[in-house]
């Protein structure tokens, strides 16, 4: 075509198990620009930017999701959400009757901001906290969680290194770990999400 690449829009149509979070990196290696807010729909109400983080099957993330939520519980009760991104685990929260407060870096977050400011700016009591981190984990938030007190906290983790360390210093500050759940969300690989 006679169009260059700045010219060209990116269009991503998404097939059930998509690998969502490669769209993005392959337009990037393409020499693609993508033009304007570039959205991808990856369930019905669920909607993220091509360069942002996505489970790698919808089947996969929907088993998260699920297993994220019952191991929270029913609300009612008052919820902060720390990484919660675009809002993929928030939706199953505030359906299971939570009030959520959710945070994130991500331009698609309700509020925000990082996690260790959302812990410092926003006020209790919450009844839980639940947290998404990134791989690298989420140390920044422990004296947070530790000041916050919330009765639970559910921790979704993708590095079970990084969990570990982080699990430690809240059972040091006094919680109990109750319950891990593996979850196998990128098959023949050695990633498990916990």
């Amino acid at each position: 075509s006679e169009k260059t690449a700045a010219e060209v829009e990116l269009k991503v149509a998404v097939a059930t198990e998509a690998p969502w979070p490669l769209a993005g990196e392959l337009a990037g290696r393409a020499g693609i620009r993508v033009i304007g807010g570039a959205a991808l729909e990856l369930e019905p109400g669920l909607c993220s930017g091509v360069w942002d983080f996505a489970q790698a099957s919808a089947s996969g993330n929907r088993a998260l999701v699920a297993r994220a939520a019952s191991t929270l519980g029913k609300g009612p009760g008052r919820l902060l959400e720390l990484h919660a991104g675009g809002g993929n685990l928030t939706r199953a929260y505030r359906a299971n009757g939570w009030v959520v407060l959710a945070s994130d870096v991500s331009d698609h977050a309700e509020v925000v901001a990082d996690a260790a400011t959302a812990l410092a700016r926003y006020t209790g009591p919450f009844d839980a906290i639940a947290l998404d981190p990134p791989r690298a984990g989420a140390p920044e938030t422990i004296q947070g969680l530790l000041r916050h007190a919330p009765p639970v906290i559910v921790y979704v983790s993708c590095d079970v290194a990084t969990l570990a360390r982080d699990a430690g210093h809240l059972v040091a500050g006094g919680y109990r770990a109750t319950d891990a759940y593996p979850l196998d969300l990128m098959p023949q690989t050695a990633h498990v999400e916990v």
